[in-house]
C-alpha cells in the first residue's frame, strides 16, 4: 500500500501511548504495551518484527487498523502478547474490546490469563472485529476466546472475510466467539482459510463454556471448525443455547467434542435453528453428539432446513446418525434440496 505523508515511524521502547493517526514500523521493534485512543491506523513495512510484549490496548471506544505494506513473503511481523486480565489485541483488564480491523501482516496475539488472543478482556466482550487479509494466528488464554470474548462474556461483532486466520480457545474459551459463559456474538465469514478450535468446553465456533452459540453465518470460505469437550464444533458449548447457524456456501467441516454436536448444540443443549443452504457441509459429532443437531444426552435436535448444497452428517457413538438430537430427544427436520 502506498506510504500516507506525515506518518510517524515509531522508534522508542517502552510503554508507547498511540493517539489518533497513522503509525508506521520499518525495523524490528520490542517494546512494552501500546494504548490506542481514538482512530488508529498502525502499518506494518515489509520485513519488520514488532513484539509488543504486554499487548495492545484497544478499549471500547477506540479502534486500531492494522495494514502490511505488501502481501509479498517479506510482509511485516507483529507479536502481541495480553498483560495480566488482557486481550494480547483488545480490552484491558474488565474491559471490552474496541474496533479492530486486520488488512494484512503476519499478526499472533495470545491473551493473558482471562483474556482473548483478539478480543475482550477479563469480563469483556470482544468489540468489533473484521479480519479483511493477512496471516492471523490469536490463542485465547485460560477462559478467553482465541478471537472474541474473554472470561465471562460474549464474542462481540467478528466478520472475517479473507486471510488465513487460525484461532484457538483456552481452557472454556471458544475459539471464535465467547470466553466462558460467554455467548458466540454475530460471526460472519464471508471468506479465507479459517481454522478454529475450541479449548476444553468452548466451541470451534460459538459459545465458550455454558455459552450459547449466538448467531452465525457462513458464506463462503474454507472452515474447520473443532469444538472442546462438551461443546459442538459450530454452535454452543454445554447448557448453553443453540442459537442460530447458517451455512451459504464454501467448504465447511465441523467436527463436535466428545457430547458436542458437529453443528449445533453442546452437552445437553438444543441444535437450535440451523439453515443450510449451499456448500459442502461435513458434519462430526463426538460420543453421543448428532452430526447437525443436538448436542449429548438430552440435548433436542432444535429445528434444521436443508435447501442445498451437499450436506454429509454423523453423529458419533449413541448420538443420531446423521441429523437429529444427541442420546435422547428428536428433531424438527425439513430438506427442500440438496
Amino acid at each position: 500500500m502506498p506510504i500516507p505523508k506525515g506518518i510517524k515511524e515509531i522508534l522508542a521502547a517502552g510503554d508507547i501511548p498511540l493517539s489518533n493517526g497513522w503509525y508506521i514500523v520499518k525495523s524490528t521493534r520490542n517494546v512494552g504495551r501500546f494504548t490506542v485512543s481514538g482512530d488508529v491506523h498502525l502499518i506494518l513495512a515489509d520485513g519488520c518484527e514488532l513484539t509488543a510484549r504486554t499487548g495492545i490496548e484497544v478499549n471500547s471506544s477506540s479502534s486500531l487498523t492494522i495494514y502490511a505494506q505488501s502481501d509479498s513473503g517479506s510482509r511485516g511481523k507483529l507479536t502481541a502478547t495480553g498483560a495480566e486480565n488482557c486481550a494480547g489485541i483488545g480490552g484491558g483488564d474488565g474491559g471490552a474490546g474496541g474496533t479492530i480491523t486486520i488488512n494484512g501482516g503476519q499478526v499472533t496475539a495470545t491473551g493473558s490469563k482471562w483474556g482473548a488472543g483478539i478480543g475482550g478482556g477479563r469480563i469483556g466482550a470482544g468489540g468489533t472485529i473484521t479480519i479483511n487479509g493477512g496471516q492471523v494466528t490469536a490463542t485465547g488464554g485460560e477462559w478467553g476466546a482465541g478471537i472474541g470474548g474473554g472470561n465471562g462474556d460474549a464474542g462481540g461483532t467478528i466478520t472475517i472475510n479473507g486471510g488465513q486466520v487460525t484461532a484457538t480457545g483456552g481452557q472454556c474459551g471458544a475459539g471464535i466467539g465467547g470466553g466462558r459463559i460467554g455467548a458466540g456474538g454475530t460471526i460472519t465469514i464471508n471468506g479465507g482459510q479459517v481454522t478454529a478450535k475450541g479449548g476444553p468446553g468452548g466451541a470451534g465456533i460459538g459459545g465458550g463454556h455454558q455459552g450459547a452459540c449466538g448467531n452465525i453465518e457462513i458464506n463462503h470460505g474454507d472452515v474447520t471448525a473443532t469444538g472442546g469437550r462438551a461443546a459442538a464444533g459450530i454452535g454452543s458449548s454445554n447448557q448453553g443455547a443453540g442459537g442460530n447457524i447458517k451455512i451459504n456456501g464454501g467448504q465447511v467441516g465441523a467436527t463436535g467434542g466428545d457430547l458436542g454436536a458437529g453443528i449445533g448444540g453442546g452437552s445437553n443443549a438444543a441444535g437450535g435453528n440451523i439453515e443450510i443452504n449451499g456448500g459442502q457441509v461435513k458434519a462430526t459429532g463426538g460420543q453421543s453428539g448428532a452430526g447437525s443437531g443436538g448436542g449429548g444426552w438430552n440435548g433436542a435436535g432444535g429445528n434444521i432446513e436443508i435447501n442445498g448444497g451437499e450436506v454429509e452428517a454423523t453423529g458419533g457413538s449413541q448420538g443420531a446418525g446423521g441429523v437429529g438430537g444427541g442420546g435422547v430427544t428428536g428433531v424438527m427436520m425439513c430438506v427442500h434440496g440438496g
